[in-house]
Formats: C-alpha cells, sequence, structure tokens
C-alpha cells in the first residue's frame, strides 16, 4: 500500500495549517470547545477496487468548512482562493507521494447558507500490488551467444 486514508488526511490538514498557521484545523470528533475563526476537515474514499489481480484503484476527497467569527462573504471568498492556491495541482502524501487535485469547490451551508465549506476531490489512483510469486526464482542464467553476418 502506498499510502492510507490517514495519511491522506494528515497531508491535507498540514497543507491547510500550512496556509492558515494561525487558524485551529480540528476533526471531525470535536463537538464543543472549539475557537473561531477554525477550519473543520473531513475525508471520503471515493472507494478501493480491485482492477484487475495485482492493480487497485483508489480516491479521496477532503471536505473543509470554515467556521469564522461573523460571516463575512468577502473574506470566505478570500479564504477560497488561498485553498486554492494552497492545494494547486497536487498534494504530497507521506513527502513523496503526489495525489492529483481533480476539482475544487465550493459551497454555502448551514442554515443560513453562511459557512463556506470547500470540498477538494483527488483523481483516483492506480496503486500496483497483491500478488507475490512463491515459486522458486531463477538466480543465474547462462547464455551462448553467437553473432554471425547476416
Amino acid at each position: 500500500m502506498i499510502y492510507t486514508i490517514k495519511d491522506v488526511k494528515a497531508a491535507c490538514n498540514a497543507k491547510l495549517q500550512e496556509a492558515f498557521s494561525g487558524i485551529p484545523v480540528y476533526e471531525t470528533d470535536t463537538l464543543d470547545g472549539y475557537r473561531r475563526p477554525s477550519f473543520f476537515t473531513e475525508i471520503f474514499s471515493h472507494g478501493r477496487r480491485k482492477t484487475s489481480p495485482h492493480l487497485t484503484q483508489i480516491g479521496f476527497t477532503f471536505r473543509i468548512t470554515y467556521f469564522e467569527e461573523t460571516h463575512d462573504e468577502a473574506h470566505c471568498l478570500e479564504v477560497y482562493e488561498q485553498i486554492c492556491e494552497a492545494f494547486g495541482h497536487a498534494v504530497k502524501v507521506k513527502g513523496h507521494v503526489r495525489i492529483v487535485v481533480n476539482n475544487i469547490d465550493m459551497a454555502w451551508i448551514d442554515e443560513h447558507a453562511d459557512k463556506l465549506q470547500v470540498t477538494i476531490s483527488f483523481y483516483d489512483a492506480v496503486e500496483l500490488g497483491g500478488y507475490t510469486e512463491d515459486a522458486d526464482l531463477m538466480r543465474y542464467l547462462e547464455v551462448e551467444y553467437n553473432e554471425s553476418e547476416v
């Protein structure tokens, strides 16, 4: 396995924290005691599909909800643009593997449509693995080669 869903969420949270260093990033299990402004993040899987005995297709969507002190649409739009810039076209997971951004979308949510929610969808990746050879391996090969003129 190249990376796990926890690895992807950690990389996305780190990217968000880097872009907004003074704003806390909370997990979805935080129900009270949070500060404003703050971000709440979630991760979703597009599924893990075995496309062959050797290939697995995986994909993720990362969702950010922005809790501001007082709703300010212009400020929220600036936050959205800053998120788009921070995530760019790809995110490095585990320091080296890149997951490629497919789409960054925004919506106004909550009872009064006053919370910004940004959804970042990543392209599915294909992981090679799952097959191991258990037969004896060839270690040496002797070859005789004669070059003849044509």
